[in-house]
């Protein structure tokens, strides 16, 4: 089975690391990963026009322009990579989630799908699916403006990724896209076990979400006084080695 990622050199430490460390866990897990990068989202007919849009809504909901903060956009364009790319039903999952127990026979549901709650850590669909969220997003993007300005007035944040775009329209995601799945440590574990202050116990999890979160918690906890996506690497390592 096909796993597909995204990867966008946006200047972050030890990315290149992660990626390798996320093919070889899918490869020795049975699945054939699939890294898409920047050319394959700017090669979308439509990649001008939703750069645009993402910049419009940052610009009216919380006054900042987007032109220097590419990460901020390679959350939202990446879509437009898996348009592009993507044919048949498939996973599609950040990099920095890796497998545990999920077999390559795992049935996909025909229905484009989110499974970790509004985390979009990992989904599944086929071509148009992508397509058809960020369409999503153009009509409701005066909704996506209003919540942005009324988060931004709260707690002074600048900069909003495609989690809490899906947050604010779930609503509508669920009436015309797909499905939200509940988040479920299952089937995605949280690398690190906040209430506990250690790693999850991830015998009954399919897959584990090494997010920035998690990261920072391992990088506190171990006193490595490192960046949180640094010490994401580290802790990847020690779940591959034990």
């Amino acid at each position: 089975m096909k796993i597909y990622t995204y990867y966008e050199n946006v200047g972050m430490p030890d990315q290149e690391e992660t990626i390798a460390l996320w093919k070889q866990n899918w490869e020795e897990s049975g699945f054939e990963p699939i890294v898409l990068r920047e050319h394959h989202a700017k090669s979308h007919a439509r990649y001008q026009e939703i750069k645009e849009l993402i910049a419009e809504i940052h610009l009216d909901g919380a006054g900042v322009k987007m032109e220097s903060a590419s990460y901020w956009l390679s959350v939202h364009t990446y879509h437009l990579a898996f348009d592009s790319e993507i044919e048949n039903r498939s996973l599609v999952i950040d990099y920095d989630v890796l497998n545990v127990a999920l077999k390559p026979s795992f049935a996909i549901p025909e229905d484009f799908t989110y499974y970790d709650g509004c985390c979009t850590c990992c989904c599944s669909g086929k071509k148009g699916d992508f397509m058809n969220w960020l369409d999503l997003c153009i009509q409701h993007k005066s909704t996506l403006k209003e919540k942005i300005k009324q988060d931004h007035e709260k707690t002074g944040r600048h900069y909003y990724g495609n989690d809490f775009f899906l947050d604010a329209i779930k609503e509508q995601f669920k009436d015309e896209v797909g499905t939200i799945l509940p988040s479920n440590q299952k089937f995605i574990g949280s690398a690190w076990h906040h209430r506990h202050n250690k790693p999850r116990d991830l015998s009954q999890s399919k897959m584990v979400h090494f997010s920035t979160t998690c990261s920072a918690a391992y990088n506190a906890n171990r006193s490595l006084g490192k960046m949180a996506r640094v010490a994401r690497n580290v802790f990847i390592k020690e779940f591959l080695n034990k």
